[in-house]
């Protein structure tokens, strides 16, 4: 139970980071983050991870919206950029394999929410 709800913390907290960092380098002009709308995507995913983290580290009744109101943004965009890329529109920016980051954000997501639901699962039995 304890380790699930450490191994979410984790998860949350690098990529917090991650998108911390890419949301910085947006900021200052070196990465060119899709946008949506006006608002650059990575701003969005750091927005939802922080959301994820708070509700990792804060138990309580009150974990589970932070969670989800910060997951499913998060998931939403993976999603729809992963769809987009699998019909040929170039949406993602490439890693350095040539892969569309999206694809790695779509199953980062899929993790958070699996660790997510089974930390839950565990805490009440």
């Amino acid at each position: 139970m304890i380790e699930d709800k450490v191994m979410v913390q984790q998860d949350a907290s690098i990529k917090t980071l991650l998108h911390g960092s890419r949301s910085y380098d947006q900021f200052v002009g070196q990465f060119a983050c899709p946008h949506v709308g006006p608002i650059p995507a990575c701003h969005v995913v750091l927005a939802g991870y922080s959301l994820v983290l708070i509700a990792a580290l804060v138990a309580g009744k009150n974990a589970p919206w932070f969670f989800w109101i910060g997951w499913l943004p998060v998931f939403s965009l993976a999603a729809s950029g992963t769809s987009l890329e699998l019909v040929g529109v170039e949406t993602c920016p490439r890693s350095g394999g040539d892969i569309p980051t999206c694809y790695y954000s779509l199953a980062m997501s899929i993790a958070v929410v699996l660790l997510f639901l089974l930390s839950r699962r565990r805490q009440s039995r």
